[in-house]
């Protein structure tokens, strides 16, 4: 009966992709959505500004889908790269997680792999508004 359960709680779930490329909106983004929530591992508006003084934001990926933060975070990279961003400066990628399921640190280093850059920042931070068990939102930075 569990299974069965699990089964259809699988199937109603959704997945969602979003792109922003406008910089004002990803800023409020962030500042709403990752450095106002309290973290496991907290990013503030210092670690985006950080970046922003620096490089140029050029765009937020956000997926929330049934499917692991490896393959959530592979889904975002490949977003990047269909807007033809080949180089990446810096990111930033915030990884939210359903209380119900904790998020193991194996599951946080199985994205080191994706990204082909020096400067990265991450968060994890608990959040029940999410759709599916695991959200990311990765911040991009050319």
């Amino acid at each position: 009966m569990n299974n069965k359960m699990n089964n259809k709680m699988m199937e109603n779930r959704k997945e969602m992709v979003q792109v922003i490329t406008n910089e004002r909106e990803i800023e409020q983004n962030y500042l709403i959505n990752v450095a106002q929530v309290p973290g496991l591992i907290h990013l503030d508006m210092n670690d985006f500004y950080g970046f922003a003084n620096k490089h140029k934001l050029v765009m937020e990926v956000i997926v929330d889908a049934p499917a692991p933060v490896s393959e959530q975070t592979k889904t975002a990279v490949s977003e990047v790269k269909k807007h033809g961003i080949e180089t990446i400066a810096a990111i930033i990628l915030s990884v939210s997680y359903n209380s119900l399921l904790p998020l193991t640190i194996e599951e946080l280093n199985s994205v080191s792999d994706f990204f082909d850059c020096n400067e990265i920042k991450r968060g994890v931070q608990e959040n029940d508004n999410i759709l599916n068990d695991r959200s990311i939102s990765l911040f991009v930075f050319e």
